[in-house]
C-alpha cells in the first residue's frame, strides 16, 4: 500500500488499525479496525463529527470493540492483509 497520497491522520489510522488487528491476532485489517482507529484517534475529525450528529460516539466504540472481540483469532505464523471487503 502506497501511503504517499494519504494524509498524516489517515496513515496514523491505518497504522493503529494494523496494530489492533495484530495484537488481537486477526489475520486481516477490516473496516471495523479502521473505524475504531478513526474514532479513537487523538485530534481526528471522525469522532467530533459523529458526536455532532448523534451526541456520543461511545456506544459505537463499544459495539466495534465487541464485534472485534468476537472475530476469530489465529495462532502460529500468518500474514496480515487488508480484508477484501474493506
Amino acid at each position: 500500500m502506497n501511503f504517499e497520497n494519504y494524509t498524516i491522520k489517515a496513515t496514523e489510522a491505518i497504522a493503529a488499525a494494523q496494530q489492533h488487528a495484530t495484537s488481537s491476532k486477526h489475520n486481516a485489517i477490516t473496516s471495523y479496525h479502521i473505524l475504531l482507529a478513526l474514532l479513537q484517534q487523538e485530534g481526528g475529525l471522525i469522532r467530533p463529527l459523529l458526536e455532532k450528529i448523534v451526541g456520543s460516539a461511545d456506544p459505537m466504540v463499544t459495539q466495534l470493540e465487541h464485534k472485534l472481540k468476537s472475530m476469530p483469532t489465529l495462532t502460529g505464523e500468518y500474514q496480515l492483509h487488508i480484508d477484501k471487503d474493506t
